[in-house]
């Protein structure tokens, strides 16, 4: 599941003991320990597992999952210029949670980020050495600790331009973008340390995700001047074709791929509304789903003007949407079958998000009224029967 380096920070809507290596893993502290929240003033159809702030950050969320529950996510929510942290959280098969602050692992970092894992433990991201957005690098960590710094595409800038890992394939295949007179996609074959790039039209590609196969990648690329949700695939020979996926509206972009090839994504519009003299612009999204990646239909909504479609695993996709304008966003999961699920919120009036599903396993963040600190955004875990 994903979008853009601080788009993505945006898009998942703006977004502890520490390890070290050789060192023990630690719970969080207890007033930090991941707890079920149901009942009371929330609105959740199904218990929620709030896997905590950071003592000294603050908020987190959780942005992928994968089938052994492994979470990744990172703490600190903002800009680039502020400092943030890649985490880990492990559910195990007792039910405990233990968190993982593994900025440590990346050093040396400023802000570290992680945006996806696959089943066999290895997450990707960026980090960046300093506040500016411009130092950062694409880094691949090892379910034992090992990081790699990768580099971007292949050749003498591969080490000095800025560039961003995004998604990971079972295969270990790495899709990400190198910011360089541009915006490049780039694919880094597993094992690969430097980068190919993607076929495009000219700068302004944005991968989105990878199959789990490592075989096809989805997100938006500039076609005849204009960004269209574009779908690359690589052919026996190695080689990639770009093509344009069918479309509803004007500016869609494909947010995840699943194994069977479906491809769901998400719409941002806005609207010029002039009122008593002065004006400002009216924002909405729409969700969409390409069933086998093939025809496009509008996934329903709760009634609102934001949907997103974020993730989708074996038929299940997840995202957001709100029951009005101006109203909170609900976490909702959308059924094979079509249902539409709305998991609620933890506090009356906050909003949550599900931001990536493997299985019957939904991760994400939402609002959580937090001793001491008031409302404050947490990770957390939705497990569907």
């Amino acid at each position: 599941m994903q979008l853009s380096a601080e788009m993505r920070v945006l898009a998942l809507f703006t977004l502890a003991g520490l390890v070290a290596c050789g060192e023990p893993i630690a719970t969080a502290p207890e007033s930090e320990s991941p707890a079920f929240a149901k009942g009371g003033g929330s609105t959740a159809p199904y218990p929620v597992l709030d896997l905590g702030g950071h003592p000294t950050l603050g908020g987190t969320q959780a942005v992928d999952v994968n089938s052994n529950g492994v979470i990744v996510g990172n703490a600190g929510l903002g800009s680039y210029v502020n400092e943030a942290r890649a985490m880990r959280w492990t559910i195990t098969a007792s039910g405990s949670v233990t968190t993982e602050d593994i900025h440590p692992l990346l050093q040396p970092a400023f802000r570290t980020i992680a945006y996806e894992i696959n089943d066999a433990g290895s997450i990707v991201g960026l980090r960046q050495s300093g506040p500016d957005a411009a130092t950062a690098r694409p880094f691949l960590l090892s379910a034992n600790g090992v990081m790699t710094e990768l580099h971007t595409r292949c050749g003498p800038t591969e080490t000095t331009v800025q560039g961003h890992a995004y998604g990971i394939s079972e295969t270990g295949a790495i899709i990400g973008t190198e910011v360089n007179e541009g915006i490049h996609a780039l694919y880094w074959a597993p094992g690969a340390i430097c980068a190919e790039v993607l076929p495009s039209e000219g700068p302004g590609s944005d991968p989105q995700d990878i199959s789990p196969d490592g075989l096809v990648v989805v997100g938006t690329s500039p076609v005849g001047g204009v960004p269209q949700p574009v779908r690359w695939s690589r052919g026996t020979d190695g080689s990639w074709s770009m093509t344009v996926l069918p479309k509803l509206s004007p500016s869609v972009t494909p947010s995840a791929i699943g194994s069977d090839g479906s491809i769901v994504g998400w719409e941002q519009r806005s609207t010029l509304v002039r009122k008593r003299g002065s004006s400002y612009y009216d924002f909405s999204q729409d969700a969409y789903h390409w069933p086998g990646g093939t025809d496009v239909r509008q996934l329903s909504t709760l009634g609102g003007d934001a949907t997103w479609a974020m993730d989708i695993d074996g038929g299940r996709i997840v995202g957001s949407s709100n029951q009005g304008v101006d109203k909170a966003s609900h976490a909702v999961v959308w059924q094979p079958d079509g249902t539409l699920l709305d998991l609620g919120t933890i506090v009356v009036g906050g909003h949550s998000f599900a931001l990536a599903v493997s299985g019957k396993v939904v991760v994400g963040r939402a609002d959580v009224d937090t001793p001491g600190r008031g409302i404050e955004t947490h990770a957390v875990v939705w497990t569907l029967p």
